[in-house]
């Protein structure tokens, strides 16, 4: 896969990466704690646009992808509070629009 050196200022740095996939699709009291993360991370924008552009599954930027796209069944949980905290994140400093 490489090296990543934006994952270093992240703040799921030597978590368990399963939280991310099969314990995020399973728990939907995690998904909740995953997303506040992730909706604060230094580095949602460049995580979630390795997650887009290598076809990832699982969270990536706060977005469960499916193959590099939004998941609509992963993601349903989300309120448009959460949505607009990680599109703020997501966006700042880009003007770049993820839908």
């Amino acid at each position: 896969m490489g090296k990543l050196s934006w994952k270093d200022d992240s703040k799921c740095l030597d978590m368990d990466v399963n939280i991310f996939f099969d314990k995020y699709e399973e728990d939907v009291g995690l998904r909740a704690v995953i997303d506040r993360m992730c909706g604060s991370c230094p580095v949602a924008q460049e995580c979630l646009q390795w997650g887009i552009s290598h076809d990832e599954w699982g969270v990536w930027g706060g977005i469960y992808l499916e193959l590099g796209k939004k998941s609509e069944e992963f993601n349903e949980h989300k309120t448009q509070e959460v949505w607009d905290e990680l599109l703020i994140q997501l966006t700042h400093d880009t003007g770049q629009k993820y839908e």
